[in-house]
């Protein structure tokens, strides 16, 4: 939306001016919402009076030596050895352009001596032992083996759970297996699962097996068959004399034992497996249709969605030519198009007309791609432009009066908002904001965060996989980063 909005040419829009447009569910990655991974401070404000990497507390410039001291100390290690410095040093004085080498190869010692440590000593120990380990767990690198780590605990931990229900012989167990089973699909197999136990027990343990299993089983089927009526009213027959009765009895005790016989005999088995064997065949079929209409519609969605970038972009474009908008940053402009597409959301879950033309082809047995998007677009020509500016009008009041300086102050408030957001959701996910390269102010003693406490050994091993944890511009939070190593 952004993109189009800044490439129409179109005029100015006058405040006054209003004007409708709809949307398709669905999302675009052109605007999600930016990460805002630095706010507008810069590092003489934060630090000024105060000794940092870079600068000593006078304001001068330290020398890349006592950059050194600084952060060996920072990070609880010992400096840069006298010997590898001095041969650095030699190597910076002795020509201008070596200075970039020497920072590289500085670098790489550091992360070396971080890592180091944590590799350990003796055999399986160092990069050899960790290239051995990830190749061992089939892992490319320390973010997978964590994974795998995890998965491998949370694995163990289910079995264990399960052998305590099997030794207890916990009545659960079956029902989890049979869960899992279903979770799978697969739980038409649960009947030849449990068939196959008792087969093994009758094996196993005979006499657990008719008093658990065939007793319990046998007394509740004849039950169920009415066998103990049958079996009185024959007697009553029998003492009575009345002859026909009890034959009639027990031509049908005799009927119902050959037809157990034959639904258990070899040919019924056959005739089952057939049977079982068509309805897969048509399970399959009806699955790869569903996958089909899944694709149709998420074709549909696309395209719908397309049409929202478009055709709200048109009408954003004449208003972001607006003074006011002028020094608007990429990143706030994509804010303000996620709020466009929510408003043109809402609006159209509340148009009835709207959603009974949609539900109405959504029904359809076969879907028609170019209809919906027909309606669609026509919803969106017709309220397009009244989205736009009712969205705009609602965020920034005074956008038609005030000039590029207001815009730029509006602009900053979003830009800080978005970035407190950023931070809080970098938390609660723990998927880290992308920055361009290591901040120098990585939290390095102990924090707690979402309930979990990060000792200063896991935030260097944090900063050896090129993430970390930094101070929200307030002071009073946490965000969690990570740069391009």
């Amino acid at each position: 939306m952004i993109d189009t909005a800044s490439a129409v040419e179109t005029p100015a829009v006058d405040s006054t001016v209003v004007t409708e447009t709809p949307a398709a569910s669905g999302t675009n990655d052109d605007l999600q919402v930016v990460d805002a991974s630095s706010e507008t401070h810069t590092e003489e404000d934060s630090t000024k009076g105060k000794e940092t990497e870079t600068h000593n507390e006078d304001g001068s410039e330290k020398t890349p030596e006592q950059q050194e001291d600084f952060k060996a100390k920072a990070e609880n290690r010992e400096p840069l050895p006298a010997e590898i410095r001095s041969a650095l040093k030699a190597l910076r004085e002795a020509d201008p352009k070596n200075a970039a080498a020497v920072k590289a190869l500085h670098g790489s010692w550091e992360r070396w001596n971080a890592a180091k440590e944590m590799l350990g000593t003796g055999e399986g120990s160092g990069i050899v032992g960790l290239k051995q380990l990830l190749s061992a767990v089939g892992a490319k690198d320390l973010p997978a083996l964590s994974q795998a780590y995890i998965e491998q605990s949370q694995m163990i931990e289910s079995v264990k759970g399960t052998d305590e229900l099997l030794y207890a012989a916990d009545p659960v167990l079956s029902e989890n297996v049979y869960e899992d089973m279903k979770a799978q699909g697969k739980e038409a197999m649960y009947g030849k699962v449990v068939s196959n136990f008792v087969e093994h027990l009758k094996t196993a343990d005979p006499n657990a097996f008719y008093d658990n299993v065939a007793k319990p089983l046998f007394l509740q089927s004849m039950d169920e068959a009415k066998i103990p009526g049958a079996l009185n009213a024959l007697h009553k027959a029998l003492v009575s004399g009345d002859t026909e009765t009890a034959k009639a009895i027990t031509k049908n005790i005799a009927d119902f034992y050959i037809q157990l016989r034959d639904e258990n005999g070899e040919k019924s088995k056959i005739s089952k497996e057939r049977q079982a064997w068509e309805q897969e065949r048509s399970s399959k079929e009806t699955e790869s249709q569903k996958a089909e209409r899944t694709k149709v519609e998420s074709g549909i969605a696309e395209e719908c969605d397309k049409q929202n970038n478009v055709q709200l972009g048109k009408y954003l474009g004449a208003f972001l030519r607006l003074p006011f908008f002028k020094d608007f940053p990429y990143e706030t402009k994509v804010d303000l198009g996620n709020g466009i597409k929510d408003r043109l959301y809402a609006t159209l879950k509340a148009d009835k007309a709207y959603q009974t033309a949609m539900s109405t082809q959504w029904k359809m047995k076969t879907l028609n791609k170019a209809q919906m998007v027909q309606i669609h677009t026509s919803k969106l020509q017709e309220i397009g432009e009244r989205i736009v500016r009712e969205t705009i009008k609602n965020r920034y009041p005074g956008y038609a009066k005030g000039g590029s300086a207001a815009g730029k102050a509006a602009a900053a408030v979003v830009k800080k908002e978005a970035g407190t957001k950023a931070a809080a959701q970098s938390l609660s996910t723990m998927k880290p904001i992308y920055i361009a390269s290591r901040p120098e102010n990585l939290v390095r003693d102990s924090i707690t965060v979402g309930g979990k406490t990060y000792q200063a050994e896991d935030l260097r091993t944090l900063q050896v996989m090129g993430r970390g944890f930094t101070k929200t511009p307030d002071g009073k939070g946490f965000r969690f980063v990570t740069w391009r190593r």
